[in-house]
């Protein structure tokens, strides 16, 4: 981790470390590397995807809203849209 600067590193490896800390149990560190990757490119839907899972109601469905050129993703994110709302009832 301390090898890859969230400055330095493309979207791509931030989303990837992201995900390996999010493995780990480390999610909000893991939210700050998605952030960084969509920071740096917010076509990145995986990272929006997985940062919208982490936020949840606090600000995850912003990133939700921005996933729509990927079938599977978009899918998968207007379903979390739907929970956040049902959980929100």
């Amino acid at each position: 981790e301390p090898a890859v600067s969230r400055s330095a590193a493309a979207p791509r490896e931030l989303a990837r470390l992201a995900d390996a800390l999010c493995d780990a149990g480390r999610k909000d560190d893991a939210a700050g590397y998605y952030r960084g990757a969509v920071e740096k490119d917010p076509a990145n839907e995986w990272a929006c995807y997985r940062l919208a899972l982490l936020l949840g109601k606090n600000g995850g469905e912003e990133f939700l809203k921005k996933i729509k050129t990927d079938p599977t993703l978009a899918r998968m994110a207007r379903a979390a849209r739907r929970e956040m709302i049902l959980d929100a009832h």
